[in-house]
């Protein structure tokens, strides 16, 4: 009997020429962009107006997303440590290896039952549950299907994020401000009840108490589109520090689990250019959870009491 376990995130171009329909994927998903009439449409119109920006910043990283590689890092990781009873997959939601992908290779494995486990430690419907639907509709009735939705509170999940927390404050100096830099989402879905906010409020404090506490603060990064967004953002935050005096800064990209655009790109270099020019002068970013074995063995243990619970 072997079970499947599929890696829930949203992938990116695996080079510069799958930017556009990598971007056409995400903006006609409308549980991110909300554009009821003609979504496709609007997809193709968003990919055409934001085309030539990304593919600089993929330019920038070296001509395609961090992620696929990282991932991939983390399936073979997480396929070792759970041994010869499972297969484990990639399902991306929005460039390859596609859920469809598992699915059909969970099939012809012979698996008896799938668990989608997200890579997303904290709930939203802009990336949760888009995935859940989408993994749902690729099984259909092949498979039983079940999740591990999100672990905000996870003990071990938190025991390796503190320590990435630790790491870069070791490498900073001792008044550096701590970050928090978390991925933006529309105010709108909070008020309508999604939990993200608060599940991101709760891990911080989880992170927050193994350092044994210290002066922390919480911004949002990778906003889009003119609508209300959680705020304050992490470039506004880095320079209102700098303004006030502070100039060194240890960030930790905590809604993130592997390096992909948001790190690579936006911290690494847009946020250090904006604290640099701002006269921050340690600027130290968290190693991103990526393969490293104490997460790997955190996804492990969430994987396995899964199927316990669920028989």
């Amino acid at each position: 009997m072997k079970i499947g376990v599929a890696l829930l995130n949203m992938g990116g171009p695996d080079s510069l020429e799958a930017v556009q329909p990598f971007l056409e994927n995400l903006f006609s998903d409308r549980y991110i962009f909300q554009f009821w009439f003609g979504q496709r449409a609007f997809g193709k119109m968003m990919a055409r107006l934001r085309r030539k920006k990304s593919t600089e910043f993929y330019r920038a990283m070296g001509g395609f997303s961090p992620q696929g590689p990282c991932t991939e890092s983390q399936r073979i990781a997480l396929q070792a440590a759970l041994g010869a009873d499972f297969r484990v997959y990639t399902a991306f939601r929005y460039w390859r290896p596609l859920a469809q992908e598992a699915v059909d290779r969970a099939v012809a494995a012979g698996c008896t039952r799938l668990v989608g486990l997200s890579l997303y430690p904290h709930w939203c419907r802009a990336s949760v549950k888009t995935s859940l639907l989408d993994l749902t509709a690729r099984v259909g009735k092949r498979l039983p299907l079940s999740f591990i939705e999100h672990y905000p509170e996870d003990t071990a999940y938190l025991d390796a994020l503190a320590r990435t927390a630790q790491e870069a404050l070791a490498a900073s100096p001792p008044d550096a401000q701590l970050l928090f830099s978390a991925h933006g989402v529309p105010q709108r879905l909070i008020e309508k009840g999604d939990p993200y906010l608060r599940e991101i409020e709760a891990t911080m404090a989880g992170v927050v108490r193994r350092l044994g506490g210290c002066d922390h603060l919480l911004s949002f990064q990778s906003r889009a589109g003119p609508m209300k967004w959680l705020a304050p953002t992490t470039e506004a935050t880095l320079r209102r520090l700098a303004a006030e005096g502070k100039r060194s800064v240890a960030i930790v990209p905590i809604s993130f689990v592997s390096d992909h655009s948001e790190t690579t790109y936006e911290i690494d270099i847009l946020f250090r250019k904006i604290a640099t020019e701002a006269g921050i002068t340690s600027f130290v970013r968290a190693p991103a959870l990526n393969d490293r074995p104490d997460f790997i063995a955190a996804l492990k243990a969430l994987v396995e009491r899964h199927v316990r619970e669920t028989g």
